[in-house]
């Protein structure tokens, strides 16, 4: 038998059996809750930010960790790793928090007291590993969960990551005059019902290979693994998510993860709006002094830019 047809075959079961042990267990959250919370929806007939109920808002958070290593030329030996994890915050209409959450790893656990860059769109914390800590989730949930003019009640669905099980101390982030409502997915379950697994992040993870791919082919002294040129990939990333026109395609994840019923209306995603519905072969429309060859296609304004435009 095919080896391919073989790993189809035994992923097959083992998710069957995952979904056995999830529909037996008492922690029946991640089947039960989605009739539950979708009827609520239909009465209050609000979708917003995750399930909006009125004055309450339902979100998702999950962990992207990632370890970049290559081969190749590069100034310093150390530079050849580095890792981070991203934490999105997904809305259930379809739209993201308005900052990305960065953990980046820092031989010292500290960035340089100045020299870094930094965007703002993006929230950063460095640590000694790019695994984010207990500590650091106050942090994550007052200046990307509650933050801005969001509802005076927030539900949220989390992951069963350890780091999330201590409640007092995630509402230590909360804000004066705010309140946060949790709710878990079982252990073993997020890969079959958290949306940003399902579907949200495979998107994010192939939009920044595919810049990658673009930067290193058009700009080869591009440092694809230096801190500065991290973190202006994930900005750019994360601000090309947050365009409207992307709603549709993130609301599917909440319907392939089972929480709607209602297949969104027809959506591009990310990288083929940017990369491969139209030929990007023209040139930079970012500045009228540029004549360097275009690689993206903005998904706010439409122009066609080049990597010397959109990442330095």
């Amino acid at each position: 038998m095919p080896s391919g047809v073989f790993c189809k075959t035994h992923l097959s079961a083992i998710l069957s059996a995952k979904k056995k042990n999830i529909s037996s267990s008492p922690h029946r959250l991640a089947l039960i809750s989605h009739r539950t919370w979708n009827g609520r929806l239909k009465t209050d007939m609000t979708v917003m930010k995750w399930w909006n109920v009125r004055k309450r808002h339902l979100f998702v958070m999950d962990e992207l960790s990632t370890v970049i290593r290559f081969t190749g030329w590069c100034s310093h030996q150390s530079s050849l790793t580095r890792s981070y994890t991203v934490v999105p915050v997904l809305y259930a209409d379809g739209t993201l928090g308005e900052k990305l959450f960065v953990v980046l790893a820092e031989p010292d656990g500290q960035f340089p007291q100045s020299g870094y860059w930094s965007a703002p769109n993006l929230c950063l914390v460095a640590g000694t590993s790019h695994i984010m800590r207990k500590d650091q989730v106050p942090s994550l949930i007052s200046k990307c969960v509650m933050s801005g003019s969001y509802p005076t009640t927030t539900i949220a669905l989390l992951d069963s990551w350890p780091g999330l099980k201590d409640h007092a101390n995630i509402l230590s982030g909360v804000p004066p005059g705010k309140h946060l409502k949790m709710m878990t997915v079982p252990p073993g379950a997020t890969a079959l019902c958290q949306p940003l697994d399902v579907y949200f992040l495979r998107l994010f993870k192939r939009y920044i290979r595919r810049i990658h791919e673009s930067a290193v082919h058009m700009k080869p002294e591009f440092c694809c693994f230096s801190r500065n040129n991290i973190l202006k990939v994930l900005s750019q990333t994360y601000r090309q998510f947050c365009a409207p026109r992307f709603r549709e395609c993130f609301k599917y994840a909440w319907f392939a993860a089972g929480y709607i019923d209602s297949h969104p209306e027809p959506f591009t995603t990310p990288t083929d709006f940017s990369f491969n519905e139209d030929p990007v072969d023209d040139l930079c429309r970012g500045t009228e002094h540029c004549s360097s060859h275009a690689f993206v296609r903005c998904c706010w304004c439409e122009k066609l830019y080049a990597s010397t435009v959109l990442l330095y």
